[in-house]
């Protein structure tokens, strides 16, 4: 007797199923996006405070950019970290469009794991960028101070990147260099993605080479066109990073660590969880049909991957949850976590330099 031939049951894909939960932080996201749309819309130069309404407390932060000083309001004795950035830097580097992107969306932004600007102004010279001052430095730092972080930490820090991601992609912007100096520690030990110079409002694809060797992905270096996954794909470079405590494509020489990327070629054998291991496979995943974050459940997919099953994203992103490391912070101008720097001098001239280019500021 020949048995009945049974019926090929196709899974639907073109349909996300939420959960009501998530269903509720979509519509808290939509309110965001709206907000922040309309932000921009309004935006316009500061014309109510300058330079002289800040007294410096000490440098934390040094680059061929300018400096990052740690500065305390005048009358509202509120502290701030302030960046300083040369204009003629800028415009020498070609960086105008990416500053200015930066400044528009930072000024608009308002969301717990990404940074904000409290102001933004100019002068003749430099243009600067007035943030929270966040004491407990940036994850980079304390990777190489401490060692690698362990699953527990890892796993609570990519809960708030993945938060980060899913508000930029949600708001139709994508990052480009998310990475650990972006990511700042707070004194409650929770985390702020900083650094949007290379974050660009995108409706699908964009081509433009840009970011940090090491978590490039593939399509970026092969110059193929590419979309929101390439920050999962970064995503899945910190969790490798943050677990062992090296990049998985570091190398010394950028041409063999972009060739590495492009093969996906990485030791797997410092990933003790499998876990872990098989979520960056998925991550660091060549095949954009195969990344997850680029699935037709989108970034629901990595919310929902078995290595997450044991953390509440619920408590995570209502910052109620436990932090597993606090930074050591003595007092409100604490700079332990940061690097000494002496005192540059940063010459001024009585000429307004690109006035019409920064007229934004």
């Amino acid at each position: 007797m020949v048995g009945k031939k049974k019926e090929k049951i196709t899974p639907l894909k073109d349909k996300v199923i939420y959960t009501e939960e998530q269903l509720q932080y979509n519509l808290y996201l939509d309110d965001l996006k709206k907000e922040l749309y309309e932000n921009l819309d309004t935006l316009e130069p500061s014309s109510f405070i300058g330079i002289k309404e800040f007294e410096k407390v000490t440098t934390i932060g040094m680059g061929t950019y300018g400096r990052v000083d740690l500065v305390k309001h005048t009358k509202n004795k509120t502290l701030h970290a302030m960046k300083i950035m040369s204009k003629l830097y800028i415009m020498q580097t070609q960086q105008l469009q990416h500053v200015l992107s930066e400044r528009r969306l930072l000024s608009c932004i308002n969301f717990p794991f990404i940074i904000h600007h409290d102001f933004t102004f100019k002068d003749n010279d430099y243009i600067y960028y007035v943030m929270p001052f966040i004491p407990g430095g940036d994850l980079y730092h304390q990777l190489k101070k401490e060692g690698p972080f362990g699953e527990d930490l890892t796993k609570f820090y990519a809960v708030q990147i993945y938060f980060a991601i899913e508000f930029l992609h949600h708001c139709d912007i994508i990052h480009r260099d998310v990475k650990l100096e972006n990511l700042l520690v707070c004194a409650n030990g929770y985390i702020k993605l900083t650094d949007l110079g290379f974050s660009k409002i995108i409706v699908d694809r964009t081509y433009t080479f840009c970011g940090t060797p090491e978590y490039l992905a593939p399509e970026i270096i092969l110059a193929k066109g590419y979309g929101k996954s390439v920050d999962w794909w970064a995503l899945g470079v910190l969790l490798y990073e943050m677990t062992v405590g090296k990049s998985p494509f570091a190398s010394t020489q950028t041409i063999i660590c972009l060739e590495k990327i492009v093969k996906c070629r990485y030791s797997k054998e410092e990933i003790e969880s499998p876990e872990l291991q098989n979520l960056i496979d998925k991550l660091i995943q060549v095949d954009l049909s195969k990344r997850l974050g680029n699935l037709v459940n989108g970034c629901l997919d990595i919310k929902n991957h078995a290595w997450f099953k044991d953390i509440s994203f619920k408590d995570v992103s209502l910052q109620v949850f436990e932090s597993p490391r606090k930074p050591t912070v003595l007092n409100e101008e604490d700079t332990k976590n940061f690097d000494s720097f002496e005192d540059v001098y940063m010459p001024s001239t009585d000429l307004v330099l690109y006035e019409s280019e920064f007229s934004q500021f």
